[in-house]
């Protein structure tokens, strides 16, 4: 274990035992709740915690080299970091003595956490959107946009229709977010990721409709590892510019979902200059 620095992480106020680690596609980060003193009181505390990095490891596929980082604030907020709690199985500990931050890119990369580890983790929720489609509009396309015009769905037109979901938090770069099926507007099911790693962007795609679930939903459902409903979405829509580096997405009109001939579409109801 390294002493490390405060330069870098995201742990809780409450705790002074924080840890992170580091993998190909991302960070992990422990806040563990007891008091530490100095670097060996670190290396104590990381030790009786050895079943959990054990388990850690065993997941993420490699031997991770955990970093003691001090005493920082927890990143629940952040964009790019989805958190839970973790006790053993059947311990009666409360409130929760873990408390795990992992980047979104590492959690999708990884499938579903296994047997009595998978149930020591109680996964925070957080406001979610889908964005049920990313497609490329032309300038003149988007010169266009007026209240009373509508933007068509493509990908309503075929079957299986699907969306992305994802943190409403998160930059909404194309192709970011775990896929679900939409039977209709109302209907969104969750399925489960077939290939593992980093998000593949969608190919020319510079604007996406999206609307947001109508509760708040489960980081674990936003890994992709849930196959079944996910809940009711809308009923309002908008369309946004998608994020790019040092862009982040902008509003451009909101609405409502119509049904347009075999699809659906976005009705504009307000514009934003």
């Amino acid at each position: 274990m390294d002493i490390g620095t405060e330069a870098t992480l995201a742990c809780d106020a409450t705790a002074t035992a924080c840890f992170e680690a580091t993998t190909d596609t991302g960070l992990l980060r422990l806040s563990i709740r007891t008091q530490v003193r100095h670097a060996a009181d670190a290396a104590i505390v990381l030790a009786e915690c050895d079943p959990l990095l054990g388990a850690l490891d065993h997941w993420c596929g490699a031997t991770l080299d955990w970093r003691w980082v001090g005493s920082l604030p927890l990143r629940r907020a952040a964009a790019d970091v989805a958190s839970a709690s973790w006790s053993p199985s059947g311990s009666s500990t409360a409130p929760p003595v873990v408390t795990i931050e992992i980047d979104w890119t590492l959690l999708r990369s990884r499938s579903a956490p296994p047997g009595e580890f998978a149930d020591g983790f109680r996964w925070s929720c957080t406001p979610a959107v889908v964005a049920i489609s990313q497609q490329a509009l032309g300038a003149d396309e988007l010169a266009s946009l007026e209240p009373g015009g509508a933007v068509l769905l493509p990908e309503s037109l075929s079957e299986p229709w699907r969306g992305l979901m994802r943190a409403a938090i998160e930059p909404a770069y194309p192709g970011v977010g775990v896929p679900v099926e939409l039977f209709s507007p109302n209907a969104v099911r969750g399925i489960v990721l077939e290939h593992r790693g980093p998000a593949a962007a969608a190919v020319g795609s510079t604007h996406e409709v999206r609307v947001p679930m109508a509760g708040v939903v489960g980081c674990d459902r936003l890994a992709g590892w849930f196959d079944g409903e996910i809940g009711p979405i809308g009923p309002s829509a908008a369309l946004w510019s998608c994020a790019a580096p040092g862009t982040p997405a902008r509003c451009l009109a909101q609405g409502e979902l119509l049904p347009w001939g075999d699809g659906w579409a976005l009705a504009i109801r307000t514009t934003n200059p």
